[in-house]
């Protein structure tokens, strides 16, 4: 089973947390947030403050290339490509996400 792996920029704002936290209870996979080693520490920072670090289970950098499903404004396939997840595209997100093999 894939992971999903949600890029780094994907979680922040603009995106809405419940948004976020909402695709996370569908997919039944790990999810994992994919980050520059630079940014590792603002990043589980910020999961802690929003209580995302319930549902995303690790952080991981670019340079581990951890194969899975993206979400966010990445190139390597599979992925979905959008800038921000929020109750107006988690429907879209949700159909192609789970239309693939996780």
């Amino acid at each position: 089973m894939l992971p999903l792996i949600f890029h780094e920029g994907v979680i922040e704002p603009p995106s809405e947390i419940y948004a976020i936290r909402a695709l996370c209870l569908k997919v039944e996979a790990d999810q994992l947030l994919e980050v520059h080693e630079e940014n590792k520490d603002i990043y589980f920072n910020w999961l802690k403050t929003t209580h995302l670090y319930d549902f995303i289970r690790d952080i991981v950098t670019v340079n581990e290339n951890v194969y899975g499903f993206r979400i966010g404004e990445v190139q390597k396939s599979p992925c979905v490509k959008v800038d921000r997840i929020d109750w107006y595209n988690i429907h879209s997100n949700l159909k192609v996400i789970q239309g693939t093999t996780l």
